[in-house]
């Protein structure tokens, strides 16, 4: 059995792990044909730049091991 992990929990874990390396994972809100609908970026502060945009949470957390291989993430909405 997967024990559920929130959206915003693992939002949490994620720019914890990031803070070292002075990046961040910040929510934005689409415009146009996907009004209403969210959508993640990674923001790298000392560059002041967007290193990548419409991250996938899940795949993001497994790859900093934030989100371990018992864990499944649950989406609110």
């Amino acid at each position: 059995m997967k024990v559920k992990v929130s959206e915003q929990a693992l939002v949490a874990r994620i720019n914890r792990k990031l803070k070292r390396g002075a990046q961040a994972l910040r929510r934005r809100f689409g415009a146009g044909p996907d009004e209403g609908q969210c959508d993640y970026c990674l923001l790298d502060w000392r560059r002041n730049s967007v290193d990548a945009e419409h991250v996938d949470l899940e795949r993001l957390g497994r790859e900093l091991a934030v989100l371990q291989a018992h864990e499944e993430l649950t989406r609110s909405g």
